[in-house]
């Protein structure tokens, strides 16, 4: 996960979830489920259920089933049947991401401003050239986010 992409005030920030697993000692089933309490974009939250509550549920019970099952203080805004099958379809989604490539492959390649005019064309957004199209190296250089990305 990247924090702060939008603020350019402060600092891009990588978190690892490989890290964050370890560190919360879950299985990659129970920390997806752990992710998922918290909200998705392809799954709701369940009312009343935050970070603090939501570890200490997957912990006591391991799943999403076991936690609507015996929590049922705290159920999910949609019938049982709809948020589990969100939470099917999320589950679906996280359990089948593409590997993470080795650092050597994500080799820097010369920025081709003719290829970004270009892509930029193909998808519509050549407004976002704007009136400087004809100096798309003053354009296209710059930080947006005001921070350094390459500092460790």
């Amino acid at each position: 996960m990247i924090k702060n992409i939008t603020n350019r005030l402060e600092p891009l920030v990588i978190v690892s979830g490989a890290e964050v697993r370890a560190e919360l000692d879950l299985n990659r089933d129970s920390f997806i489920d752990f992710a998922l309490l918290l909200g998705t974009d392809f799954s709701q939250r369940i009312v009343n259920v935050g970070p603090t509550r939501a570890y200490k549920f997957i912990k006591d019970h391991g799943s999403i089933e076991r936690i609507i099952e015996l929590e049922t203080k705290y159920e999910p805004k949609l019938s049982r049947e709809a948020y589990l099958a969100q939470v099917g379809i999320a589950r679906l989604v996280f359990k089948t991401l593409p590997a993470v490539p080795p650092l050597e492959a994500l080799v820097t390649t010369p920025k081709d401003d003719i290829e970004v005019t270009r892509v930029l064309q193909q998808h519509g957004l050549s407004r976002e050239l704007g009136e400087e199209a004809d100096d798309l190296h003053a354009l296209l250089d710059g930080n947006y986010f005001g921070d350094n990305p390459s500092a460790s």
